[in-house]
């Protein structure tokens, strides 16, 4: 079984900062999270990033939900912003070093550097990936993790989500 600490360690930080920020509620509204996330979330309330991002709620409204899912895209949204600026909002190193790991991760899998890794790219990762654990891979790993996040496509960084752009069945296949 393979086992991730770093990123079980930055996860499970951001649970804990989640629920702190939420009084373990689900949910709460964006109003409430704001107040609630510098503290709660051990971010820096003076960072110009954590502000940029704040600022991002005007268009939100004040009762929108905020999930966990979102405290994680925050978080994710505000490493990048740091990243780019030199800035360190995030406090948890664990928090830090989970993103860094999935940041690097993405780039291993964009081997075209354009911020999306086409079924194409993940395809070539995998096969030269498991030849380093001696290991052939099957095209069918590929696919079966493309059915997984809803078809065939493309996974952009910076995405709200998971994008997935449609292809037809079957278009740019890769033979491996």
């Amino acid at each position: 079984m393979l086992q991730m600490p770093k990123l079980t360690a930055g996860f499970k930080k951001i649970r804990e900062a989640h629920s702190a920020a939420t009084g373990g509620k689900a949910t709460v509204p964006w109003s409430t999270f704001c107040r609630n996330c510098v503290t709660a979330l051990g971010l820096d309330g003076s960072s110009a990033s954590l502000k940029e991002l704040l600022d991002m709620g005007e268009e939100v409204g004040p009762d929108v939900p905020v999930t966990h899912g979102d405290t994680i895209i925050m978080f994710t949204v505000l490493y990048l912003l740091d990243g780019s600026a030199k800035r360190r909002t995030i406090a948890a190193a664990e928090v830090r070093s989970c993103l860094e790991l999935m940041e690097k991760s993405f780039m291993f899998f964009d081997s075209s550097a354009d911020g999306c890794i086409e079924r194409k790219e993940l395809a070539l990762a995998l096969k030269s990936g498991t030849r380093v654990f001696g290991r052939k891979a099957s095209k069918s790993l590929a696919d079966r993790l493309f059915d997984e996040v809803g078809g065939w496509g493309t996974l952009c960084k910076g995405a709200p989500g998971i994008a997935v752009d449609g292809a037809p069945n079957g278009a740019d296949e890769i033979d491996l």
